[in-house]
């Protein structure tokens, strides 16, 4: 065997040899850590990880576990992580959120979920993350949602879960996130809207229900959402806009209702639209 030859065939060991360590329990600051950790953030993206690396240090706020191979979180993968504000847990292969994962949590703020395989979200997936401001879960492969899943989210004022497999809303899946500001549910597969689908958000400025399959929407299905200023309904299967739909919307500027088959509008459908100025 040549020099080269020999010196190529090392290398790919090294390589092999690298990435089943990284598949293994590691630790990611310290003696043998694969990740960056700068003052008190500690990035990890594109390690081959498979799991939550060990040794993070107890005052890191910024966590980057992106762009790996992690397929499950167990139980204590974050304890004493009480000053983390900023978990990044996007491109992963996660396939479910177990509860309470996050609880241990208290300062965080923004949690990145998107581009994972996670199929539902439990009662309790997202307990304890009472400070929570921004949740990412768009582009994963979300089919239900449980009645009390955001029970915890009073301070989020933003939720982005476009791109997903929901079918349906829950009766009152928002309740209790009267913080809510914008929330995105473009690019899923929800057919219907009941009258008790978004009640609860009381400050929710922007929402986008384009490109799903929205056939039909309840008598008041947007109750006391006085603050709501644009509301996207573009590309779906509505065919008629009846009567008291959009009753509450006293702020509505924007109504967008392109790429729809409606044939029919009754006489008061826009009634109380007083603030309306794009149809």
């Amino acid at each position: 065997m040549s020099k080269r030859a020999t010196f190529g065939l090392v290398l790919l060991l090294g390589v092999i040899l690298n990435h089943a360590q990284l598949t293994q329990a590691v630790n990611a600051c310290g003696s043998g850590g694969v990740c960056t950790c700068t003052g008190t953030g500690v990035s990890c993206i594109s390690k081959y990880l498979t799991a939550i690396p060990s040794e993070i240090p107890v005052d890191t706020t910024k966590l980057t576990l992106s762009f790996n191979q992690i397929t499950s979180i167990s139980a204590n993968a974050f304890a004493g992580l009480t000053a983390l504000t900023d978990l990044q847990l996007n491109n992963n292969n996660i396939t479910i959120i177990p509860d309470y994962t996050f609880a241990n949590l208290p300062a965080l703020t923004e949690l990145h979920l998107f581009f994972n395989p996670i199929t539902s979200i439990s009662a309790n997936s997202f307990a304890g993350l009472t400070v929570l401001n921004l949740l990412n879960s768009y582009n994963c492969q979300i089919t239900s949602i449980a009645a009390n899943a955001f029970t915890d989210l009073s301070k989020l004022t933003n939720m982005q879960m476009s791109g997903n497999q929901i079918t349906s809303i829950a009766p009152n899946v928002f309740s209790g996130m009267s913080a809510l500001k914008i929330l995105y549910l473009n690019g899923n597969q929800i057919t219907s809207i009941s009258a008790s689908a978004f009640t609860g958000l009381t400050a929710l400025t922007y929402l986008s229900l384009d490109s799903n399959q929205i056939s039909s929407i309840a008598l008041n299905a947007f109750p006391g959402m006085s603050a709501l200023k644009i509301l996207r309904l573009n590309i779906n299967q509505i065919t008629g806009i009846s009567a008291g739909v959009f009753t509450d919307l006293s702020a509505l500027k924007e109504l967008w209702l392109n790429d729809n088959q409606i044939t029919s509008i009754s006489a008061n459908a826009f009634t109380g639209l007083t603030a309306l100025t794009f149809l």
